[in-house]
């Protein structure tokens, strides 16, 4: 079923001419080299869009880092500044926990789901 949902391109027969000539049209998703689909289902599409995104919140997170990191460096012994400074290490530790996680159940989900 979702196959069907995820075509990669379709034949067009022409009900004009007796001999039916036909011509394909693919579509845009990339396929393997051996001439397979390479999004034959739901499960590869997850996987496609997790391997782009959590790289890049990965990086978001170190930046989160770097910058609590850096407004501590420069707090110069003030309290509040520190207390922001600690909030937003605390939040990057939290997101980066929230963020295996949802990797975590992703993989989990796309392995009981969508076998290979």
């Amino acid at each position: 079923m979702i196959n069907k949902l995820l075509s990669q391109g379709f034949r067009v027969i022409d009900p004009a001419t007796t001999e039916a000539p036909t011509f394909d049209i693919e579509g845009p998703l990339p396929t393997l080299p051996g001439g397979g689909e390479r999004f034959s289902n739901l499960g590869d599409i997850i996987n496609a869009v997790i391997g782009v995104l959590f790289p890049l919140s990965l990086v978001i997170v170190f930046v989160y880092f770097i910058l609590a990191g850096f407004e501590m460096a420069t707090s110069l012994g003030n309290a509040e500044k520190i207390k922001k400074a600690r909030a937003r290490i605390t939040n990057a530790v939290v997101g980066l926990a929230l963020l295996a996680m949802s990797y975590w159940l992703a993989q989990i989900a796309t392995n009981i789901f969508w076998k290979r």
